[in-house]
């Protein structure tokens, strides 16, 4: 239902709660954040995962977003040279286009106050904000999300033709945003326990991996934290980044996971109030940005999945199938103190 045929606000949710056969608490004076609130609770509380991709809401920070609605559909997925979109809505799948991500990341909106019950997180032990880099910064930051991608390297491998570098489409969408969303945003980089420098990386062994499916070994250092080791499709986490308004950190944050679908999180605690800054997410050349979730034992398994192109399945030299599922993976120690934020 558009605006103008919708007698209250409310009812541009009510009408999308009522094709989805969804009964809630509808009230036709709430405002459409609100109402939203009600519908999300609904769809949560039948075991559906509902995920946050920003937090700009003052007291619900992690309960829902502004921008749901961009998230609550298909996106095109601009790291693929073909019109291809990503598999389902980012907001049930977790998965979301980088471009259109990163965009509205950035983009200059004032943050919505709106009552929230809470969610509870806790504190990943061991990770740590690796940098911070002002978004005006453009070529440092494109760089920085070039370095810290999943994916596969460039060892003249056709099917990367395929795929836009995740640097060039950084750089696209940065140099369109203007100057005053720029100067009030950063990038921050977060790196997880043992994974913290370069050294050691092997990434022909990963691709190896990732594509022909033999045992990781301890020495090309892409194993998780997990007793087990690294397994067919399987690539370690080792960084995760989220843009930041520089505003609304007022001290320094630390990452957690947040109870309702595990999603990791930038969070700080100023005056005894604890609050999120942003989700925090991968970079994959082939898949977009993805969420972090995590079960309660601090256990990360995100499936990517690359566009399934007929010319994929011929291309690639030496038996490498890109579009084979992979997978990201980490065994994190979360602190067994409980947080509430709003």
């Amino acid at each position: 239902m558009s605006a103008r045929k919708a007698r209250f606000p409310a009812d541009m949710v009510a009408c999308w709660a009522s094709m989805c056969n969804l009964a809630y608490d509808y009230r036709e004076d709430d405002d459409i954040l609100t109402s939203l609130r009600k519908v999300i609770c609904t769809i949560r509380d039948q075991g559906i995962d509902v995920y946050n991709f920003q937090a700009n809401v003052i007291g619900a920070s992690a309960e829902l977003h502004v921008e749901f609605m961009a998230y609550a559909q298909e996106q095109l997925l601009r790291t693929s040279t073909n019109r291809v979109s990503t598999f389902g809505a980012p907001c049930f799948t977790g998965v979301a286009d980088f471009a259109q991500h990163l965009q509205i990341s950035l983009a200059e909106r004032p943050r919505i106050r709106l009552s929230g019950t809470g969610v509870n997180i806790r504190r990943v032990m061991g990770a740590k904000i690796e940098k911070v880099i002002p978004a005006e910064y453009t070529d440092k930051v494109s760089d920085e999300l070039e370095r810290i991608k999943t994916g596969y390297w460039d060892f003249k491998l056709d099917i990367l033709r395929m795929f836009r570098s995740v640097r060039d489409v950084a750089m696209a969408n940065l140099q369109h945003k203007s100057k005053s969303e720029l100067e009030r945003s950063c990038l921050v980089v977060v790196s997880f326990p043992n994974v913290s420098s370069e050294r050691g990386r092997n990434p022909k062994a990963e691709l190896k991996r990732n594509t022909t499916g033999p045992q990781a070994s301890e020495q090309d250092g892409s194993l998780s934290s997990s007793p087990s080791k690294a397994r067919y499709g399987e690539v370690r986490l080792r960084y995760a980044w989220v843009v930041c308004p520089k505003t609304n950190i007022r001290v320094i944050p630390f990452v957690a996971g947040e109870e309702i679908s595990g999603s990791l999180v930038l969070a700080q605690t100023v005056g005894g109030a604890t609050s999120v800054l942003g989700y925090l997410t991968g970079v994959d050349q082939m898949s977009g940005a993805y969420l972090l979730p995590t079960d309660t034992g601090g256990r990360v398994e995100v499936s990517l999945r690359a566009p399934q192109r007929t010319e994929g399945q011929i291309c690639a030299a030496g038996g490498y199938h890109f579009d084979h599922d992979r997978k990201v993976v980490a065994l994190l120690k979360l602190d067994d103190e409980e947080m509430v934020v709003y």
